[in-house]
């Protein structure tokens, strides 16, 4: 079964939201689920994902750096969370972002998160 890990090799802590296919979010319009925070040390990985194809992900470090894409617009509330892709909320700490897809072709995949 395939999985979805995350590793840090950045200097400060990450945090890591993710989306992926998600047949029960069908109910509120959407085919995504979506999924956060994991927090991530410099030099520690996160196993957040199994037994997907294709998921998205966006990433913060605590010193602002951001790992994003084109996939979007999604809502990431704070704190920790478990949502559909396209249910939002007025909270002020809300991110609404974009998401970097990816494809997990083989059994693991590890997205390195690294400063550009």
């Amino acid at each position: 079964m395939s999985e979805l890990h995350f590793r840090n090799h950045h200097t400060s802590r990450i945090y890591v939201a993710i989306a992926f296919p998600n047949d029960a979010c069908s109910a509120y319009g959407s085919a995504w689920g979506t999924k956060g925070w994991w927090p991530i040390d410099p030099g520690g990985e996160a196993y957040v994902l199994n037994g997907q194809e294709l998921a998205c992900f966006y990433a913060e470090a605590v010193d602002g750096l951001i790992w994003s894409g084109s996939q979007g617009p999604v809502y990431l509330p704070q704190p920790r969370f478990e949502s559909c892709w396209g249910i939002g909320n007025n909270s002020p700490e809300t991110r609404v972002v974009a998401m970097r897809l990816v494809y997990i072709l083989s059994r693991n995949l590890y997205v390195n998160l690294v400063a550009a």
